[in-house]
């Protein structure tokens, strides 16, 4: 039996959420079933040579907005030579160039991934969003969402609710485990942190939408009321030279509560180290940074936003986004909590997790997608 040949196409390899679920789904597809050719239209990144690990053969494109109509017909020639049962895109604009260059060379499944609410877009994205939108009922055959409100909000935009189906990120909960109080104390001393301290954390991209002035305000509040509390942020983008939370962090007078870690290659040990997470977004999609706290036994406090408040549920708190009072108020019902009452929030979060959010099931939703 010949194997099934499918092409994703993303817009790169940073190390954003649905480069995560692609890579995390990839890495689970048997290769005696499957093969598998990823195409990224820009050019390497965080998630390049992981993938290259794999095995799996990568093209880039290196596409920007001068050269988009030329490399369209490249990526036809690829994707031609290739001769895919399958091409899966992520996000608008591989939706859109890689939808159009499949249909190009006559390749009938194409299966979108949308991976955002579709709000607080910059101008380009939102027009790509409205091209999607126009083509959706022509291009893709489904439409794979991550988050149940993001699929509301593109049935309103304009997306055909007949081919929209939701898969959730899954999560590997044998990678993202609690830690023992040993190892919590060990990556604490690792990064120069006192096991003594009430350690909150936020893991996620510097980026407009993340809202981390939110967190620091809320922070900031939280602060006077407790001496005891410590501040992670890690993510690409967090260090020195971000003048404008470096500012920010100083008109808070919070230099010596606040550490800075400009991402990891290993982001379970930062979850590890935490007594909760926080999650102090704007918009998100499925935050797969709540999802891997959660599976590492954190209590979340977040904003509502995306379906954090769905992923939470129990395992948690949800507050209105952009009010750091309200957050603040959040994590001082967190503080308030004793040990024992942590770890059972801690467990129930796990529990959702393991029982609804596993990567085995959602590896096994595509599986269906891909061969019904």
């Amino acid at each position: 039996m010949s194997k099934i040949k499918i092409v994703h196409i993303i817009t790169g390899f940073n190390q954003g959420g649905a480069e995560t679920a692609l890579y995390r789904l990839i890495s689970n597809l048997t290769p005696l079933k499957y093969e598998i050719t990823v195409i990224s239209l820009t050019g390497p990144g965080f998630y390049s040579d992981k993938i290259l690990e794999l095995n799996l053969p990568i093209y880039y494109l290196r596409m920007n907005k001068f050269n988009c109509i030329a490399k369209l017909f490249i990526l036809a020639g690829i994707l031609k030579k290739i001769k895919p049962d399958i091409v899966h895109t992520w996000m608008y604009h591989a939706n859109l160039l890689g939808g159009l260059a499949t249909k190009l060379v006559g390749c009938k499944k194409i299966i979108w991934g949308i991976r955002n609410n579709g709000d607080m877009l910059k101008f380009s994205t939102r027009l790509v969003l409205r091209l999607n939108a126009y083509f959706s009922g022509w291009i893709p055959v489904s439409i794979v969402c991550c988050s149940m409100r993001a699929i509301d909000n593109h049935i309103k935009k304009g997306f055909p609710e007949n081919k929209i189906c939701y898969i959730p990120n899954g999560f590997n909960t044998e990678t993202f485990t609690p830690s023992s109080l040993e190892q919590k104390c060990a990556l604490r001393k690792q990064y120069g942190l006192s096991s003594k301290k009430v350690l909150l954390g936020m893991m996620a991209r510097y980026d407009d939408q993340k809202d981390y002035p939110n967190l620091l305000r809320a922070f900031a509040i939280l602060s006077q009321q407790n001496d005891t509390v410590f501040l992670i942020m890690c993510g690409k983008g967090l260090n020195k030279e971000n003048h404008v939370l470096t500012k920010l962090i100083e008109s808070l007078q919070l230099q010596s509560r606040v550490q800075m870690i400009d991402g990891v290659d290993q982001p379970v040990d930062i979850y590890q180290m935490l007594d909760f997470f926080v999650l102090s977004s704007r918009t998100e999609g499925f935050p797969n940074v709540v999802g891997e706290a959660m599976s590492c036994g954190l209590p979340c406090v977040v904003t509502d936003v995306g379906d954090a408040a769905y992923l939470v549920n129990n395992g948690g708190d949800v507050v209105a986004k952009e009010r750091p009072d309200f957050l603040a108020q959040a994590c001082q019902k967190m503080l308030a909590l004793s040990s024992e009452e942590m770890a059972e929030l801690g467990a129930q979060a796990r529990a959702k997790i393991m029982g609804n959010f596993s990567l085995e099931s959602t590896v096994n939703q595509y599986v269906k997608l891909y061969e019904g």
